[in-house]
């Protein structure tokens, strides 16, 4: 073989070995490029996954505020309402006690519960009080009932109210105790409203 013909198969040979090797270095890098590229999306998926899961608790919350928010006004505005309506009420039924007061029949119903109250104190002594308002009724109710009648301090807004001292028995059938006893009903009533809720 001649020098050329040995310079020309060595020349060869490097190009080959160059190639191969030029060939294994681009394989190994695409290799490990595609690696990396795996790796870059896995992350990015798992990144996009936490940013997604971050937004939606984000948006709950917010939404869960909002409703709370909304909840609270609507509560407060429906006591609100609940109130007014009320007072509306204890007025129209103060107004309609006011007008009953000056018929005839008031006049029979404490005439009732002033003999209620009577039987029911048998021989026991027995102290029944008027509201103030009834004052003037006085002397034409004891005429009526046979019975001395006494005229309270506190405010009754109507009907009577009795003591029995030896039983220690009160009896209340004033309007005042009445109208308290729906505004408990009311109070409870509401109560149990919003416990359920």
């Amino acid at each position: 073989m001649t020098t050329e013909e040995k310079l020309d198969h060595f020349y060869q040979l490097s190009i080959e070995e160059a190639t191969k090797q030029a060939n294994d270095t681009i394989t190994s890098y695409e290799s490990s490029l595609k690696e990396e590229f795996e790796q870059f999306l896995c992350e990015l998926k798992e990144e996009t996954k936490q940013n997604l899961l971050k937004d939606k608790d984000i948006l709950l919350r917010e939404k869960n505020k909002t409703i709370s928010d909304a909840y609270m006004k609507a509560k407060l505005h429906l006591k609100e309402e609940q109130e007014k309506l009320e007072q509306d009420l204890e007025k129209k039924v103060i107004h309609a006690i006011h007008k009953y007061k000056k018929q005839e029949e008031y006049k029979d119903f404490l005439i009732q519960k002033i003999n209620f109250a009577t039987t029911f104190a048998k021989d026991n002594p027995i102290t029944i009080y008027l509201d103030k308002e009834d004052a003037p009724l006085k002397e034409e109710l004891e005429q009526a009932t046979h019975t001395t009648l006494s005229i309270s301090e506190e405010a009754l807004l109507g009907g009577i109210k009795a003591f029995v001292p030896s039983k220690h028995i009160l009896i209340d059938e004033t309007f005042a105790s009445t109208l308290q006893k729906g505004q408990l009903i009311r109070e409870h009533i509401g109560g149990l409203i919003t416990n359920q809720q």
